[in-house]
């Protein structure tokens, strides 16, 4: 199984806090692209260079989970065409459940924060060219308690 973005995956730039504030009916809209927009609250929302961790390589700000399966191999690729800075492959031959994740930091009680997941592409390849699919699942998991543990059972998947 081969995919750029997977279950679980809180994908850098397609989650998209903007804050609000009570009175607004409509959010303030960022730049496009907006993971490069400097409001965003997101690092690396365009899933720039990468750093290596003990699963395989994955975009900066970003480090790895796994709840389920045999690890898969985590790597970031320059070459998929998908964002021009990068994309994050996570794969395996076996099934499993894994992503990446991101603390947002500086985040202040009784304010409202907005996101959004403008895309999040999935695409596996099994001896041939990658193939965009809707098997491989993609969520985002908020801890409204601040915790910075993607397991915990605070996140809200």
């Amino acid at each position: 199984m081969y995919s750029k973005f997977l279950a679980a995956l809180i994908v850098a730039a397609l989650l998209v806090p903007i804050l609000l504030t009570p009175a607004l009916a409509r959010p303030p809209v960022l730049k496009d692209p907006c993971a490069l927009d400097p409001n965003n609250l997101i690092t690396n929302g365009s899933m720039g260079p990468e750093h290596g961790t003990q699963y395989g390589s994955v975009a900066d700000a970003w480090e790895p989970f796994i709840f389920d399966g045999t690890p898969p191999q985590f790597r970031w690729v320059g070459n998929e065409q998908i964002d021009p800075n990068g994309s994050q492959q996570i794969f395996s031959s076996g099934t499993f459940d894994a992503g990446g994740y991101q603390t947002v930091r500086n985040l202040q009680p009784g304010v409202y924060y907005w996101f959004r997941l403008g895309y999040s592409l999935a695409a596996k390849s099994i001896s041939g060219p990658n193939i965009r699919v809707d098997s491989i699942g993609r969520k985002v998991g908020v801890d409204p308690f601040g915790g910075t543990d993607p397991k915990s059972p605070n996140v809200i998947w």
